[in-house]
Order: C-alpha cells, then structure tokens, then sequence
C-alpha cells in the first residue's frame, strides 16, 4: 500500500476497515461507555479516522484529533493543549496512529 496519503483509495481505506475492528474490539476492548482518544495525522487521518468509526460503533464516546492541530511537526515535546484535551477527556483508551517525522 502506499504510503502517500494522496494515493491511498477510498477502497483501500475501507479494506483497512477489519483491522481497525480488530484493534478496537479484540486488541483494546473498548465496550459501549468507553471513552477512546485517537491521535492521528494528516498522512494517516485515514487510519485514525477508521478507528474512531469503529469504537463509536461499539457505543464509545470518541474524539479524533491530528496532531497538527497541536502544533508544528516534529514535535519534540507533549504540547500543551494536547494534555489538556487528555486530562479533560480522561479516555479509557487511546490509540496513537501517526506517521514519524524526521
């Protein structure tokens, strides 16, 4: 699969749809009440995106942020305002799906 987001196909993305099932309901457990935070970026807001659909499926209150809305990549440091949205959010679970920086 590429790994440019420009290039990734709707089709692909829905073929990553069972894997984001599994991650949520086997891997992490999320049940119905769960709160679940999803960190993403713009090159894998996809994935992220998919992650979010699936533990609101389950009955899971969910918040789907990239990073870039925190701040410039690379970041070197926990941005301020991304410990505020996880302290007041308190998730039960988080996924960090995101692509590395150089």
């Amino acid at each position: 699969m590429p790994s440019d987001a420009a290039h990734v196909s709707l089709k692909q993305i829905e073929a990553m749809r069972s894997g984001a099932r599994v991650a949520v309901q086997t891997c992490m457990n999320v049940v119905p009440g769960n709160r679940v935070f999803v960190l993403t970026d713009e090159i894998t807001h996809g994935i992220g995106r998919l992650l979010g659909e699936e533990a609101s499926a389950v009955g899971a209150e969910v918040l789907v942020h990239d990073l870039e809305q925190y701040a410039e990549r690379p970041i070197l440091a926990m941005p301020d305002n991304l410990r505020f949205d996880l302290s007041h959010f308190k998730p039960h679970v988080t996924f960090y799906a995101a692509s590395s920086q150089p």
